[in-house]
């Protein structure tokens, strides 16, 4: 239980409503106006992102395109130079091959040569030392 106050103190001053208590005309459309600000804020906002993540998107696109078509490049220049370098070393072994063939042809010639020399001298001094008429 309380005790009444002493006849001495002083009556409480009344309370003043605190400020969220008090709503005017005037506080309302202030409030109303700060809602509609945060929310069009909030809405740039998410406009700024979503630019910022189509912009990304855009640009690793290209990106990707750009290193694609440096890849085909280099694969291309790679493809060239090896098909060069196929075709250089395939005429080497061509050339090596009909050196070493012509070398061979040569060295069969001269064995054969060789070989059938003196019947050959035999023959045809027997052609030119025999002579028939007909």
């Amino acid at each position: 239980p309380r005790s009444s106050p002493s006849p001495s103190a002083r009556p409480a001053a009344p309370q003043k409503p605190r400020s969220s208590e008090v709503h005017t005309g005037a506080s309302k459309m202030a409030d109303k106006k700060g809602i509609e600000h945060l929310m069009g804020a909030e809405k740039r906002a998410t406009k700024i992102v979503k630019d910022a993540r189509e912009g990304k998107v855009e640009r690793m696109k290209q990106a990707k395109a750009e290193a694609a078509d440096l890849v085909e490049t280099y694969r291309q220049e790679k493809e060239t130079a090896f098909s060069t370098k196929s075709q250089d070393l395939l005429v080497i072994d061509d050339a090596a091959g009909i050196e070493a063939e012509t070398a061979a042809d040569i060295q069969k010639m001269q064995a054969d040569y060789a070989q059938n020399k003196a019947a050959t001298i035999d023959y045809m001094m027997d052609l030119v030392t025999n002579v028939t008429l007909k």
